[in-house]
């Protein structure tokens, strides 16, 4: 029983050093377990930028980009019936 006890304590002594008290000002940046671009260099949209010679900060999206959410028709629209290849009018 007193290892677990010890055990416990010592557990919960690394997790209170790692991640510190909740409200304590830090000037580093946290440990990232899983860097998921949260502090990322971003561009605001229609915004000017240093980074490209013309200046412009938003891109043209690469030729055949598919928006999320939106995929290409098997059949063109004036080719079959409308209905039949899953289109509604």
């Amino acid at each position: 029983m007193r290892y677990i006890f010890l055990a416990t304590i010592l557990g919960g002594l690394l997790v209170l050093g790692m991640f510190g008290l909740r409200g304590h000002k830090f000037n580093e940046t946290p440990v990232e377990i899983f860097p998921d671009m949260d502090r990322q260099d971003r561009i605001n949209a229609q915004s000017r930028s240093d980074f490209f010679t013309d200046g412009v900060g938003s891109r043209k999206p690469v030729n055949g980009t598919i928006p999320i959410g939106f995929s290409i028709p098997e059949v063109a629209a004036n080719e079959g019936d409308a209905i039949l290849d899953g289109f509604s009018l």
